[in-house]
C-alpha cells in the first residue's frame, strides 16, 4: 500500500447556503465548496438527506468498505430521488497507508461520464474518519 507525505486537503460536511433550507450536506475541501470545482448542476450532496440505510451505504463507499457495483462513491446525487441512475457526479475513493484519495472524478454528461481532469485531492486518514463514520451508523 502506497503512503502519502502530503499536502493533505482538510475536508467538512457542511449545508449549503443557499436560500430555501438545505436538507442536503455540501463538502467543504480546504474551507471551498467542492462545487467549486466539480459542477453538479441541479444535484445535491448524497449525504443528508437519505434514508438511514442509503446514506450509510454512502458512507461505506466514501471509506472504501463497500465500492459497489461500479467502484465509484457518489458525491452528488439527483436532487429529485436520490438515484444515480438519473445522473450523479462520482470520484473513485482510493486507499492508502496513511491516506485516503478522491481521484477520476466524473459527471454524467457523455456516454459513460465525463471526467473532471486535473484533480486528484489527498486527505489525511484520521480526519476522514472523523468525516465519514459518523455516517456508517
Amino acid at each position: 500500500m502506497r503512503t502519502c507525505t502530503g499536502p493533505f486537503s482538510t475536508l467538512e460536511l457542511v449545508r449549503p447556503n443557499e436560500r430555501a433550507p438545505a436538507r442536503w450536506m455540501e463538502y467543504l475541501v480546504d474551507g471551498r465548496p467542492l462545487s467549486r470545482l466539480v459542477p453538479r448542476g441541479d444535484r445535491v450532496g448524497a449525504l443528508g438527506w437519505g434514508g438511514r440505510e442509503a446514506e450509510a451505504r454512502v458512507a461505506r463507499q466514501f471509506l472504501g468498505e463497500d465500492a459497489g457495483a461500479s467502484g465509484r462513491a457518489p458525491l452528488y446525487v439527483c436532487g429529485v430521488c436520490g438515484d444515480v441512475g438519473c445522473g450523479a457526479v462520482t470520484v473513485r475513493v482510493v486507499r492508502t497507508a496513511d491516506s485516503f484519495v478522491w481521484i477520476d472524478f466524473e459527471t454524467p454528461d457523455g456516454p459513460g461520464g465525463t471526467s473532471v481532469a486535473g484533480y486528484e485531492l489527498h486527505f489525511e486518514r484520521t480526519a476522514y474518519l472523523s468525516v465519514f463514520r459518523p455516517w456508517r451508523k
